[in-house]
């Protein structure tokens, strides 16, 4: 037990992984295992049968893990858990915990948040997993460490982002497109409009237009303020206030307080892992 403990330190929150540890031991203590296995040892003699014996076994373990995975679930949606990953200081390498890289796109149309999130999703998904494995090698392997940390260095790159995105992007059309029951879309026909989609909002020109209103309400173009903006969670914010309008002041204020009509993804580091929003 205590090295299985050990190895799902590794991949899970220190919290998680004692708690289940805790449940195992509850529902399934020491003395009831030796009930069993005398009850099985007494079966098997009194019939003769091994086959029986091993399929009444196999069920009730099988109920044992239906029950904890259940279990696990409950504690999950109880306790507002949104991620199982580690966050115990002494699971977090140090490169990980003084992390602090943000993206924010403006793409501009709203119509258009699903792709962009798909876009997010992913990258956040590979770069997490890069951060995992140098949580895994920092004590083992200092060559491993200085591989995986190149990888994070290339993902940081604005080209490698803006493929991803494009990726991202032509993924979730793909998706629509096979599922819309209401027009089967051959694979050249989709082809072509995701092309078009990524063509048009996807050539991260390294300007747009700032729009204001007057003291007449009317919009009136005021210079131009960065589409893509790459760096840390404060470069982000610096950046937000001029694609959008600030909150009002409330009691809760939410992450990034800025309205953008929900056309801008912002890509940033909470909790230790790398997550996404729109504005």
């Amino acid at each position: 037990m205590e090295n299985e403990k050990k190895f799902n330190y590794e991949y899970y929150d220190k919290a998680l992984v004692d708690k289940a540890e805790d449940y195992s031991q509850h529902v399934y203590p020491e003395n009831r295992f030796e009930a069993d296995c005398k009850f099985f040892e007494m079966l098997n003699k009194t019939k003769g049968n091994t086959t029986e014996c091993y399929e009444l076994l196999l069920k009730q373990a099988q109920e044992r893990i239906e029950s904890a995975f259940l279990q696990g679930i409950a504690f999950a949606v109880k306790n507002n858990i949104e991620s199982y990953k580690p966050t115990d200081k002494e699971q977090i390498s140090k490169y990980h915990s003084e992390k602090d890289f943000a993206i924010m796109f403006n793409f501009s149309d709203n119509d258009f948040g699903g792709n962009f999130e798909k876009a997010a999703q992913l990258y956040c998904d590979r770069y997490n997993s890069l951060l995992a494995q140098i949580d895994l090698y920092e004590k083992h392997s200092e060559l491993m460490v200085k591989s995986y940390t190149k990888d994070i260095e290339l993902l940081e790159k604005e080209e490698t982002i803006k493929e991803i995105f494009k990726i991202g992007v032509a993924s979730h059309m793909f998706e629509c497109d096979a599922t819309d029951f209401r027009e089967i879309n051959d694979f050249n026909k989709s082809q072509k409009e995701v092309n078009r989609l990524i063509n048009e909002y996807l050539p991260f020109d390294k300007e747009i237009k700032k729009w204001e209103k007057d003291e007449n309400g009317q919009y009136f173009e005021n210079g131009t303020i960065p589409r893509l903006v790459i760096g840390t969670r404060s470069d982000i914010e610096k950046a937000l206030v001029n694609h959008g309008h600030k909150d009002s002041e409330t009691d809760s204020p939410r992450e990034f307080p800025v309205w953008c009509n929900g056309e801008v993804i912002i890509i940033y580091m909470k909790d230790g892992y790398l997550t996404y929003l729109t504005r």
